[in-house]
């Protein structure tokens, strides 16, 4: 439904209510139809008059230049007021369709929209610039914390050389750009493997030794510093590679 208000345009402002009357008699008395607005409230409290704007001596659209021209005429107006310009009556008629909005005046209709605005486009940006999960899984080191397979929780235990910073943790996973990934073992050398993503999942297949456990299509639940593998047999726990602190003997 249509805001009757939307056709309406304001052509001089009072402070006080006694200084509307004359005003409004005068352009009445030529025949041109007058509306105000927040009189009431400027009324009841003249003090706050002034921050909402005065009262707003209003008439329709095809009467603006008639009025102008009188209120001119009686020294009332130093300047034209200016007719809605394009943008604003699109903004007001699109406005006036949105049920909750149409009920607000225009300067919070207007406000709203801009804000809603703004968080869309900052939306768009923060899904578009996101790191992918391919890039998130290779552009770290993953100590491992636990291997848990059918409820059970192991210890892995890597023989021989790991492909591990000295002192950042003791067992890592390694997410390679060219579709390898480096697992470690349970009592044995580390698991090689390959990976992919495919539809927000992380597949791991090919393993080399332990399939049973490590292959399988995982879910990536990442953390601020952490991240969590889940598959339908296997739930894999990390932190983040960080260097350790360095410590003196004395």
């Amino acid at each position: 439904m249509k805001n009757p208000d939307s056709d309406l345009v304001t052509v001089i402002t009072f402070t006080y209510a006694h200084h509307l009357a004359p005003v409004r008699g005068r352009l009445e008395a030529e025949g041109i139809e007058c509306f105000t607005k927040d009189e009431w409230t400027a009324t009841a409290n003249p003090f706050i008059s002034n921050a909402i704007g005065g009262i707003k001596l209003q008439v329709k659209s095809v009467d603006v230049e008639r009025a102008q021209e009188i209120l001119r005429q009686s020294g009332h107006l130093k300047h034209d007021v200016e007719r809605p310009s394009d943008f604003y009556k699109a903004v007001d008629s699109f406005s006036n369709h949105i049920p909750l909005l149409s009920k607000l005046r225009f300067e919070f209709r207007f406000l709203i929209l801009v804000a809603i605005s703004v968080i869309g486009i900052m939306l768009i940006i923060y899904f578009k610039t996101r790191p992918s999960i391919s890039e998130k899984l290779t552009a770290n080191r993953w100590c491992v914390n636990e291997v848990k397979y059918h409820d059970k929780i192991y210890s892995a235990k890597t023989f021989g050389l790991k492909l591990v910073s000295p002192g950042s943790c003791d067992e890592a996973i390694f997410f390679n750009e060219d579709g390898r990934v480096s697992l470690p073992g349970f009592h044995s050398y580390f698991v090689d493997a390959h990976w992919r993503v495919r539809n927000d999942s992380v597949q791991i297949f090919g393993a080399d030794s332990f399939s049973n456990v490590y292959n399988g299509t995982y879910y990536a639940d990442f953390s601020t510093y952490g991240l969590e593998l889940k598959s339908v047999s296997t739930s894999i726990n990390c932190d983040m590679e960080r260097p350790r602190p360095i410590s003196f003997p004395w």
